[in-house]
């Protein structure tokens, strides 16, 4: 059984001070009230406090639950302000989109929550997608990515111990499976295979990774280091894309890069892997970049609309992208916007909300205690 650890640092000597089976443990922080303040997930869930005496690096007493699952802040002077997370249900279901925005097909059941994009296996059979499924719910376990059979519509989990894992993608040929584990404040990249066998394997730190149509190229980007990207099979250190990219499409063909920035508005073009360049698709808001597959169409949200932009790309020396126009509004089917993949037929494969549309999630509140541990002390 795997176990949550916390260990203590003072300069020479590292030693772990708490070790909790079956528990992921994050976010330890000391405080002057003389407790090590922790979130833990899994059976037990919340924020927790163990006593902790600094001279030692021990531990001076059992740990104890504080709050449930949340948010938390703690001030010098032990005031400690604390959001609960929301354990209500948001059911979502993958559904196939045609480009009018009509339903074509569900997969599966729903879910109970179901958050971030789906990504389509090389051969279009499977799909993976970041969710909550019943017993994770329940438990309070952070999400685990999920594979989708597309032709009966059965799915399993790729369960992992570490954290929260989002944005899956696929490598090797559909064999493999990518995702990045957000825990502690932390973000990398990781794969596995996908049937689960094994242990996922860390490539690097990032914010967030993306792979060619054919899974034979990852990006990947971190704050200040750039565009990142290696070539299945090859030991190449290429040289980074510089900018400041918030979301990235390699073209069918892997000629050209389609790409948005944190820094302004708008949808642009430049040639990979050179990265010389930049054409601009919309000079307006544009999210989620995605290609057809035969590479003559690029598509990108505004708000909540999804609009498709005609690409000719017969030229090597630059694409010349035509006017955009506006395919659907996410609203009329109660799909999610921005969260979506495209198959080779060009249908879209999208995320719908099941769950009571006229239902409005209770908002859990701030709440402020002060001196917490003199509180907790008088229970």
């Amino acid at each position: 059984m795997k176990r949550g650890r916390i260990e203590a640092f003072d300069g020479k000597t590292r030693k772990v001070v708490l070790a909790i089976d079956g528990a992921r443990v994050f976010g330890p922080n000391y405080f002057a009230s003389g407790h090590i303040v922790f979130r833990r997930e899994g059976s037990g869930g919340g924020i927790w406090a163990v006593p902790f005496s600094p001279e030692t690096l021990a531990t001076t007493g059992p740990p104890f639950r504080i709050l449930p699952p949340g948010s938390y802040s703690l001030s010098r002077d032990d005031t400690l302000v604390f959001q609960e997370t929301s354990t209500a249900p948001n059911p979502a279901r993958l559904v196939w989109v045609d480009r009018h925005g009509a339903i074509a097909g569900t997969i599966g059941e729903p879910m109970p929550r179901i958050f971030g994009t789906p990504a389509l296996s090389p051969d279009g059979r499977h799909a993976a997608v970041a969710a909550l499924d019943d017993e994770a719910l329940r438990e309070q376990l952070p999400g685990d990515i999920f594979v989708f059979d597309l032709r009966t519509g059965a799915r399993y989990p790729l369960r992992d111990d570490l954290g929260t894992d989002v944005s899956p993608y696929w490598k090797t040929g559909g064999k493999a499976v990518g995702f990045v584990t957000y825990a502690a404040g932390i973000r990398d990249v990781r794969e596995r295979s996908m049937d689960g066998t094994g242990e996922p394997t860390l490539i690097r730190r990032a914010l967030w990774a993306k792979t060619s149509r054919d899974g034979r190229i990852l990006l990947t980007y971190y704050t200040g280091d750039g565009l990142l990207y290696t070539e299945e099979g090859s030991r190449e250190q290429h040289p980074p894309i510089p900018g400041e990219f918030q979301a990235v499409a390699l073209s069918p063909d892997n000629r050209f890069l389609a790409y948005t920035l944190t820094s302004e508005p708008g949808l642009f073009l430049k040639r990979f892997p050179s990265g010389a360049g930049m054409i601009a698709v919309t000079s307006e808001e544009a999210e989620s970049p995605r290609w057809r597959a035969d590479g003559r169409e690029l598509y990108f949200w505004r708000k909540d609309t999804l609009m498709a932009v005609p690409i000719d790309s017969t030229s090597d020396e630059s694409p010349k992208p035509g006017a955009a126009q506006a395919l659907f509004s996410a609203a009329d089917q109660r799909l999610v916007a921005k969260q979506y993949d495209v198959a080779d037929d060009g249908r879209f494969l999208m995320l719908q909300k099941t769950g009571d549309p006229s239902a409005i999630p209770e908002d859990p509140g701030i709440v402020v205690i002060q001196n917490w541990a003199v509180e907790y002390q008088r229970k």
